[in-house]
């Protein structure tokens, strides 16, 4: 929504909700080298103890590698997931013309709250879906969610406008104006 500072400031989202909807695709296709893998193996094993003298049996041991990366992807997943759990954050963003601020707020027993300043040329808007958009800060390597529900089309169009993503011709842009620090825009 916009504010009157002139900014875009987007609602506070879960971090863990947004990154389980990002990591679907990845957990998906970790989830299929493991069992492709599992399952070429055991045919290994299986036809390796059946017969001895047949030598292409040894082709099968190619089946190692995905049951490998899938193994280490679902575990990595998984363990991700559950510290992401026992540290709940929540994320929300403000765009403004030049900058963009992230501002992170964990929950009780830490309970600490943090805004970080962005500069668009060191970061990517990544992906984007039905509910969250995903930014990537190069520098620090920091990936930030943001939620996309309540912002209008316009909105949405001068964020992907300032992280030079194609905006289609003719389509509107909300006007941003620049962060201005200890002047009218300061952050509240």
């Amino acid at each position: 929504m916009i504010t009157d500072k002139g900014s875009i400031k987007t609602a506070s989202v879960s971090v863990e909700s947004a990154l389980v909807v990002y990591r679907r695709k990845i957990k998906m296709i970790a989830l299929i080298m493991l069992v492709v893998g599992s399952v070429g193996l055991a045919a290994y094993i299986a036809l390796s103890t059946a017969f001895d003298e047949i030598k292409w049996l040894t082709a099968l041991l190619v089946f190692a590698v995905p049951f490998t990366l899938g193994l280490i992807g679902t575990v990595t997943i998984a363990r991700v997931h559950k510290r992401e759990k026992l540290n709940p954050t929540a994320c929300g963003c403000e765009f403004f013309a030049d900058f963009f601020f992230c501002t992170t707020k964990t929950a009780p027993p830490r309970g600490s709250s943090n805004t970080d300043k962005f500069d668009y040329m060191d970061a990517i808007l990544k992906s984007e879906n039905e509910k969250y958009g995903y930014i990537y800060v190069l520098s620090r390597g920091v990936f930030v969610p943001f939620g996309k529900e309540d912002l209008t089309d316009e909105e949405l169009n001068a964020i992907r406008k300032n992280f030079r993503k194609p905006v289609q011709d003719g389509e509107d842009l909300t006007k941003l104006e620049n962060f201005s620090e200890g002047g009218e825009n300061e952050l509240s």
